[in-house]
């Protein structure tokens, strides 16, 4: 697979391997990591809670998530990627704190698809909340 292309210096995206080598160096059996600020996982991140099981697409991950709760979400060390894999444990989501939602997979495909998964979770968390 090409590389997606980002904010680089030098042809890397120094942020991103700030989080996810961390993330895969801690996680010897996945490689890949999928993270990007989306229209629904950035803003359900804001609730600090994990999903529940109201939909059939959430029902297969319920049981499957972490949560990362700091605040410090520094992308200039591997230090915050650290804290991310600690907090991620061995889950396949993590939901980052005011920040959106991050994915592991034992593939790029596995990561990716359970992303755009975990966003129309999302979607029906934010959908289906009391005013």
């Amino acid at each position: 697979p090409a590389p997606v292309e980002g904010p680089s210096r030098n042809g890397v995206n120094h942020a991103a391997h700030h989080i996810h080598w961390p993330i895969l160096d801690a996680r010897p059996d996945l490689v890949s990591a999928a993270h990007t600020h989306t229209h629904w996982g950035t803003p359900w991140s804001a609730n600090v809670a994990p999903f529940t099981a109201i939909s059939q697409e959430s029902c297969s991950f319920v049981f499957d998530q972490s949560i990362y709760r700091g605040e410090d979400l520094g992308v200039a060390t591997m230090e915050g990627g650290e804290r991310i894999a600690a907090a991620m444990g061995s889950t396949k989501l993590c939901i980052l704190r005011n920040h959106g939602l991050l994915t592991v997979g034992d593939s790029v495909e596995e990561a990716v698809g359970s992303f755009v998964q975990f966003e129309r979770v999302a979607e029906v968390h934010m959908n289906s909340r009391q005013a």
